[in-house]
């Protein structure tokens, strides 16, 4: 609950939505200028290939990959939408936070995410389609 604290005071247009509360993911970022992400989840995904810019903040300590994938996140710390430091995701959310495209379609940033797709998801439509399905499953 402190981070949504820190959110709410440091600015003046995050809208937070309760624990609990039945919403699609995928709409509330598609009509968000900035998503922000605290947990490895199906969302980062989603916010990438949707081209919604992201921030994601990483532990590292906490998120153990098989030996063969530990540079897997590596094209997202670099290009700065994963964060594995707090006080370096902060300044960067506070520098980008007023207009967030601006970062996100830098040469860096835009050039390490598609290539991080490329290499990883592939087609972005088909990826959106499962999901797509296996969230009318549950519902």
């Amino acid at each position: 609950m402190e981070k949504e604290k820190f959110y709410l005071k440091s600015f003046s247009q995050v809208n937070l939505i309760p624990s609990g509360s039945k919403f699609n993911a995928l709409n509330l970022m598609s009509e968000s200028k900035l998503v922000i992400i605290d947990y490895i989840s199906t969302a980062y995904l989603e916010s990438l290939i949707s081209d919604i810019p992201t921030v994601v903040f990483y532990n590292q300590s906490s998120t153990k990959l098989n030996k063969k994938h530990n540079n897997f996140f590596d094209l997202l710390i670099d290009s700065g939408i994963f964060q594995t430091n707090p006080n370096d995701a902060s300044k960067l959310i506070q520098k980008i936070y007023k207009d967030p495209m601006k970062w996100w379609i830098s040469n860096k940033v835009k050039k390490s995410r598609e290539l991080f797709i490329k290499k990883n998801i592939g087609e972005p439509s088909v990826f959106l389609n499962q999901i797509s399905k296996i969230t009318r499953e549950f519902n």
